[in-house]
Formats: C-alpha cells, structure tokens, sequence
C-alpha cells in the first residue's frame, strides 16, 4: 500500500522511509535515485527531521563512495535545486540575533538548509557572506556572527585559510570567554 510521507513525524519517517531505501542501496536493491525521490517529497515537510532525513543519508553516501562522479555531481545539483529555494524563502542573515524572533523549527531549517548548500561546495555569493561575517567577528566585531553559525562558519574559515587560519582560531579560543565561541573554535580546529 502506498503511504504519503507527510503525515508521518520525523522518525518515523526516517524508520520507514530513509533509512530502509539506504539499506536497500547498500545490498544492491534499490538506487540512490529512489532516496533522491524521498528527499523532493520531503524537502518542504513541516518536521526539520522529517526533511533533513533523505538529504543527510544521501550526502553520507555521496561521501562514502557508494556514487560515482556522475552520482555526486547530481547529488550537488539535487542539494542546490532543493535547498536554495528554501533559503530564499527563510531568508539568511548572519548577524548576532538577526532571526530571533523566528520559531525554533524555522532557524533549525535555515541552519540545516545553509550547511546544506556550504556542503555541496557550489554556493560561492553564500559562502562569501558567512566568511566575511566571521572575519568580521573574528576581528572584533561581536554583532557580526550570530552563535547559530559558529560551527558552520569556522569551519569554513579553518578550510578556506588553512593553518594560518587554524592558529588565528586557536589563538582566538584560548583567550575567548565566550562558553559557545571557544568550544565551536576548537572543534572547527
């Protein structure tokens, strides 16, 4: 019997939907165009679990070689063509408390969505913004990196600046106060 996916809640989806298909890929009987179906249909699910279930399990496949080039190279285009519409509508603003009136399923989408498309590595304007907000805070400017982007943007900068980077954030965490700042510096090391 066929089922609609959006009157299930987020595990239960991940129970019957995601998880079963990655389990089918994996021994050979399903492909990972079916997951890619599940992830269009749940994409714009009310639950941030329910929607992010799809599109986590595939980024982990695209990771572990199960695709191949021509795999993740849809992959990447499956992630922008669902995630930046998203992000259009819930908008994106890294400064310290620039959405925080929003609802907390709404912000945890946003932060799902942004390291969605930071991830597939073809959101340059994206990218550009949040590296910019954390040079800016890294620099002084404490309003201009929101806590929620901590994880996503020091990462990014330790990726983009290297070792240099790497000890500037260092340097930063060991001096930092701040109980959210310096455990995401150290981690983004």
């Amino acid at each position: 019997a066929s089922h609609n996916p959006k009157q299930y809640t987020g595990m239960k989806i991940v129970r019957r939907g995601a998880l079963p298909v990655v389990a089918s890929i994996r021994s050979g009987n399903a492909s990972v165009m079916q997951l890619g179906a599940l992830a269009r249909v749940l994409a714009s699910h009310p639950d941030t679990y329910a929607a992010a279930a799809p599109m986590t399990e595939l980024g982990g496949l695209a990771g572990s070689g199960v695709m191949d080039d021509r795999g993740r190279h849809g992959w990447r285009r499956l992630v922008v063509g669902l995630n930046r519409p998203l992000l259009a509508k819930l908008g994106f603003d890294p400064r310290l408390g620039a959405h925080a009136a929003d609802d907390p399923e709404v912000t945890l989408r946003r932060v799902q969505v942004v390291n969605r498309l930071i991830g597939s590595g073809r959101e340059k304007p994206l990218r550009r913004r949040l590296m910019a907000a954390t040079r800016a805070y890294l620099g002084g400017d404490s309003k201009a990196l929101d806590p929620a982007w901590f994880e996503t943007a020091l990462g990014l900068y330790v990726q983009r600046g290297g070792l240099p980077a790497a000890k500037v954030l260092l340097e930063k965490a060991l001096t930092s106060e701040d109980p959210e700042f310096r455990p995401a510096a150290i981690t983004a090391i």
